[in-house]
């Protein structure tokens, strides 16, 4: 048996230095010359023994900072298939990840925004895809899905979900039945997350599957005013061959999005804390609030391009974003269950 820690998915922006700045900021006019970090040793996390045994496979999605001596701090858990031995080791690793680090006007600087994929794989000889247990007890709950049996179908989910064994290929096909799941019982916010899911998972399932899940993932975006995410569902979906006559379909709702980014309306998303006691938001404007807020937040974060910020959470305080901070998003640590609505103002002719 071969152990193999794969990165995939690896984003790399630019950032400059963490400084405590005052809302209300005007835009920069200065173009910097910015170059990005470029990794000099990136160890894989270990394997945890005990998945091994077992032969548990598993994967995490982890943000992080490359500080400007090329350290690495803040690392924030996305999301992952749920193993929290595979959690802790894959933090504990970047965490000793050393950078190049990123250069503005020759200067070093913090990069931000970074993210990666690690997946935690088993090298098995003969290992062929799913379990033919896996397969039977899938296609065991699909049946009770069609015959509307929810509350069983919903018992033999958390059944296959702690069986012993656990690899790429079944946690990938896992989701896509969750997704199947939160569509019958009109679960959007959760089936949006299955549905990222079996996005990042797109290795291991057919492309019909993939392209599925891109296209309700857009829909369901849309309808939740997660406007950049739903521009980078239809991204992705223009890059492959087989989705054009969907990214034909798509393209009126599209324009929409976009007239709705630039329009004088306020783009208002109520946001429950829920993952990891951190939620989280990828912003289409430089200006927003936090209004109406229940239970205890702890603080702000603000993940841009070329910076990022920490603040103590205020209600109806307005927070502006210079353009040349790049493409930002938000982080609201609170306790769970802590409930607010993020408001995004109306473009100004300034920004």
């Amino acid at each position: 048996m071969r152990i193999v820690i794969a990165l995939s998915a690896v984003v790399l922006m630019n950032s400059v230095s963490n400084q405590t700045l005052a809302v209300e900021l005007e835009p920069s006019l200065v173009i910097s010359d910015i170059i990005a970090a470029k990794p000099l040793s990136r160890e894989p996390p270990k394997y945890p023994i005990r998945a091994a045994r077992k032969g548990q496979e598993g994967w995490t999605v982890v943000s992080f900072i490359v500080e400007a001596d090329g350290t690495v701090s803040s690392p924030i858990l996305e999301d992952s298939s749920g193993n929290k031995a595979f959690n802790r080791e894959t933090i504990k690793a970047i965490k000793h990840w050393k950078y190049q680090p990123a250069l503005e006007n020759g200067e070093p600087v913090q990069q931000c925004n970074q993210s990666v994929r690690m997946d935690f794989s088993l090298d098995v000889e003969g290992k062929a895809g799913a379990t033919k247990a896996f397969v039977r007890k899938y296609k065991q709950i699909k049946k009770l899905l069609v015959a509307k049996k929810l509350t069983e179908a919903e018992d033999e989910l958390a059944k296959l979900k702690s069986k012993k064994r656990w690899n790429l290929y079944e946690d990938a096909w896992f989701s896509h039945l969750k997704a199947s799941y939160y569509l019958a019982i009109n679960e959007d916010s959760k089936r949006l997350l299955s549905l990222n899911r079996v996005i990042k998972g797109k290795k291991y399932l057919p492309q019909s599957i993939y392209l599925e899940a891109l296209t309700q993932a857009f829909a369901i975006n849309v309808a939740k005013v997660n406007y950049a995410d739903a521009l980078e569902n239809f991204e992705l979906l223009s890059k492959e061959p087989e989705a054009q006559q969907t990214v034909t379909a798509l393209k009126p709702y599209l324009a929409q999005i976009n007239q709705k980014i630039v329009g004088d309306k306020f783009l208002v998303k109520p946001a429950v804390i829920a993952e990891n006691d951190i939620w989280r938001h990828k912003m289409v404007r430089h200006d927003f609030s936090l209004m109406d807020i229940v239970g205890d937040l702890y603080k702000l974060e603000i993940r841009c391009d070329n910076k990022v910020i920490t603040y103590q959470v205020k209600s109806a305080k307005t927070w502006s974003i210079p353009k040349t901070w790049g493409q930002c998003n938000i982080y609201v640590h609170g306790a769970d269950q802590s409930s607010f609505n993020f408001v995004e103002m109306p473009l100004t002719k300034s920004s």
